[in-house]
C-alpha cells in the first residue's frame, strides 16, 4: 500500500534519508536521520527502566439486563472453552438476566439501533411504536 506522510519536524537541521523512495520498508525500520543544527533544543528520549503495575481482569460494570446476558453468555462460553471462572456466580447471572422480562425488549431495541438511521422514517416510526411498551406510547 502507497501512503504519503508528511514528517513534521519542530527543529531545524539536515535530512540524510536512509532509504530510497519507492523502497519497500518494514515495520520499525529508520526511513531517514535527522542532523540538527542545535542538538540542546531537543530533549532526547530516555529508555524506560521502571515496570508496569499488573493489571487483572477489566472491571466493566453493566447495568442494563441484556449487557450483563451478554456478559454471562461470554463467560458461559469461555467455561466451556476451558477457562477458568466461577461457575456458580455466572450460572446465577445468566439465570436472573433470563428471568427478566426487559430482555427480549432490549435486545430488540439494540439490534433495531443499529438499522434504524437505514430505515425510510414512517417505517422508523413503527418500528418505534411496535417495540415500545404500552405506557411509553402515549409520550
Amino acid at each position: 500500500m502507497k501512503m504519503c506522510m508528511p514528517l513534521l519536524s519542530p527543529a531545524s537541521g539536515i535530512i540524510h534519508f536512509l532509504m530510497s523512495e519507492g523502497q519497500a520498508m518494514q515495520a520499525g525500520e529508520l526511513i531517514a536521520r535527522l542532523d540538527l543544527d542545535d542538538p540542546s533544543a531537543v530533549r532526547k528520549a530516555e529508555p524506560f527502566h521502571g515496570s508496569f503495575p499488573i493489571l487483572g481482569p477489566s472491571t466493566a460494570i453493566f447495568e442494563k439486563v441484556h449487557q450483563r446476558c451478554a456478559v454471562s453468555l461470554n463467560a458461559t462460553q469461555m467455561i466451556l472453552a476451558g477457562y477458568e471462572h466461577n461457575i456458580d456466580e455466572v450460572v446465577q447471572n445468566l439465570l436472573s438476566c433470563l428471568d427478566n422480562p426487559e430482555l427480549p425488549f432490549l435486545q430488540w431495541q439494540e439490534c433495531l439501533s443499529v438499522l434504524v438511521t437505514r430505515l425510510p422514517k414512517d417505517l422508523r416510526y413503527e418500528a418505534y411504536l411496535n417495540s415500545c411498551p404500552a405506557n411509553e406510547k402515549g409520550a
